[in-house]
């Protein structure tokens, strides 16, 4: 699925599971040079245990728009909204 952040088009995988408000989420982020794809397995395994999954492709990653961002400060940023 896709959504947007800061502007720019976000790519996030939910391991093939559906999204329900009422359960609980899991939440995977990728170091530096990776993308959700280094989730795969875990996410699939979490979604069938009837998890929520974001498997997010951080920005200039994967299937995400953007440059990379080139500090743990930045993506931290990044991450946490106001």
């Amino acid at each position: 699925m896709y959504f947007e952040v800061r502007g720019e088009k976000t790519y996030c995988s939910n391991g093939t599971g559906s999204i329900d408000p009422n359960r609980q989420s899991v939440v995977f982020v990728h170091g530096a040079g990776l993308d959700h794809s280094t989730f795969v397995l875990a996410s699939r395994h979490f979604a069938r245990q009837k998890f929520n999954v974001y498997a997010i492709d951080l920005p200039g990653h994967g299937r995400s728009d953007g440059v990379a961002l080139d500090s743990i400060n930045e993506l931290a940023k990044w991450l946490v909204m106001p």
